[in-house]
């Protein structure tokens, strides 16, 4: 059985790891919806 220390430092590392790449893809898809937000306006001004 592995160290229930090195488990836990392990797992804290893994939900870490997770959170950031969690919150950058959230923040990806932000920004892609709010550019489109952005877009429409003008593009409804050109037609």
């Amino acid at each position: 059985m592995a160290n229930p220390s090195r488990l836990k430092t392990w797992v804290r590392h893994l939900q870490l790891f997770f959170a950031k790449a969690f919150k950058e893809t959230i923040g990806q898809l932000e920004s892609k919806r709010f550019a489109t937000q952005r877009l429409q306006p003008s593009q409804s001004n050109f037609v």
